[in-house]
């Protein structure tokens, strides 16, 4: 694992440490992971919990796929095209 910094509230920073005193996370670190990791399973659809579905793993025939970053790109213009749909569909007159 990399060690990153980030910034918190100090609301947010109680909010965590509660969870932990709680007995729902062996440390801070890993509530904030799950949080991270959740967000990402929502964000780009892709089960991280699951080795063989990793944006860079090889599949069985051993190809490498595309490129993690290219294939993020491709659901966020996707995402995107959808939101667009969708809100034409609701100012769209009936």
């Amino acid at each position: 694992m990399k060690i990153i910094t980030i910034n918190l509230s100090e609301t947010q920073v109680k909010a965590i440490q509660m969870l932990q005193d709680l007995g729902m996370y062996p440390s801070r670190s890993e509530a904030i992971r799950v949080a991270i990791r959740d967000f990402l399973m929502d964000e780009y659809d892709v089960d991280l919990h699951d080795p063989g579905n990793c944006l860079d793993a090889p599949d069985d025939a051993g190809n490498n796929p595309p490129n993690s970053k290219v294939l993020l790109q491709n659901i966020r213009n996707i995402k995107e095209k959808m939101r667009t749909i969708e809100l034409a569909d609701k100012t769209a007159p009936r």
